[in-house]
């Protein structure tokens, strides 16, 4: 009985569900207004006894291929009866690739069948909504416990690549021991993505001659690795962009021309687009990025500029050097002297106090800052803000 109110009046004749059960509908008057219901009563006469999964997820933490599913019990899921006591995990197959592991030998279920032991590939064939057939792959199980809410890892058939990641619908069904009343879930889709990173390569070498760059490293043990990105810097806390890119191999070494030796950052790429922290080094091999001494004479960009109360100016020496270090007007005139020393190989910095060598700060426009050093000359652009 669907229900045994007074007011109450079922539509006739009920529709078949298309899974040996039916749905019944009838219309409510007890408050004044005709209310529609309607319920499915499945072919034991059971109503809803289905599991319900609330999400499907990527499994956190992994090197992809599985999603964490969870779902509510079965309303029959209440040990020690006899009624729903296991779950099972099914993932959609398309059509033509359920076809090709039948072929391959997988074993053809259909609704309440069970699963051959032995771990045997085994597919499902059901009845689909629009009258066709459509295919699930069995990926697992567990004990039911009467628990209200389980969880599990599912594996997926496959994982996001750059610039795609397929979903894949899953279903769980509750089942009985003896196999004689089995009910499945609504399926929901799910996606699995790799979320580690390859780990960063243990350890990069260079030796620069005669305009060349040769670089060495050991190969990746990762699995799932794919290529290693090459970025060239003449600071060891250069930022690897697609500015900075060199290349893109897949070998242990590469040979990179240069007018003169400069450091290098070597990334570590999986399949999936994960990139690896980056691994320092310059000619010389060494690979401390703290006490690697810059391999070229280099200035950076005046910083902050426009400059306003104060300018930062950090260069480097790749030997013990007289250093010059003066700003001038657009007009070439000398406004400031900021150093003027012998300084020792490595990064310096100097600052600028936006003001000339009397102390008064001057008009706001554009100013060069020229750096001299090791018979080298190089500068920047500043604009004093007003």
């Amino acid at each position: 009985m669907v229900c045994q109110s007074e007011g109450n009046f079922l539509y006739s004749p009920m529709v078949l569900d298309g899974a040996g059960g039916m749905i019944a509908a009838w219309l409510d008057e007890r408050y004044g207004m005709p209310t529609p219901y309607a319920q499915r009563v499945d072919r034991w006469g059971q109503l809803g006894p289905q599991p319900t999964i609330a999400q499907v997820i990527d499994a956190p933490n992994d090197q992809g291929g599985y999603v964490q599913a969870t779902w509510t019990k079965s309303p029959l899921d209440t040990p020690p009866s006899a009624g729903v006591n296991k779950y099972r995990f099914w993932r959609e197959v398309p059509t033509l690739a359920a076809q090709a592991e039948a072929s391959r030998g997988a074993c053809l279920l259909h609704g309440g069948d069970d699963v051959l032991e032995g771990g045997a590939p085994a597919l499902l064939q059901l009845a689909s909504a629009t009258g066709g057939s459509e295919y699930w792959e069995y990926v697992g199980e567990m004990l039911a416990d009467g628990r209200a809410l389980y969880t599990a890892s599912i594996a997926t058939a496959s994982d996001s690549v750059p610039g795609s990641n397929p979903a894949t619908q899953f279903m769980i069904e509750g089942r009985r021991g003896d196999g004689t009343q089995w009910w499945y879930s609504d399926p929901v889709s799910g996606t699995s993505a790799d979320n580690l990173a390859p780990a960063s390569p243990s350890s990069f070498f260079a030796v620069w001659s005669a305009g060349q760059s040769k670089l060495h490293w050991p190969k990746s043990a990762e699995s799932d690795f794919k290529e290693y990105r090459i970025y060239a810097g003449d600071w060891p806390n250069f930022t690897p962009s697609a500015s900075t890119l060199v290349a893109t191999v897949s070998d242990t070494g590469y040979t990179h021309a240069a007018a003169h030796p400069t450091g290098y950052k070597l990334v570590a790429v999986d399949v999936h687009g994960n990139a690896s922290p980056a691994r320092w080094t310059a000619p010389s091999g060494t690979t401390d990025v703290g006490d690697a001494p810059p391999l070229a004479f280099a200035f950076a960009p005046v910083s902050p500029n426009p400059v306003r109360g104060e300018a930062v100016l950090r260069f480097a020496l790749p030997v013990e050097s007289r250093v010059t270090l003066a700003v001038y007007d657009a007009q070439g005139r000398r406004v400031r002297t900021v150093t003027d020393a012998t300084l020792p190989a490595g990064e310096h910095l100097s600052r600028w106090d936006a003001r000339d060598d009397s102390g008064r700060a001057p008009a706001a426009g554009l100013y060069f800052v020229r750096l001299e050093a090791a018979g080298c000359t190089l500068v920047r652009k500043a604009c004093s803000a007003p």
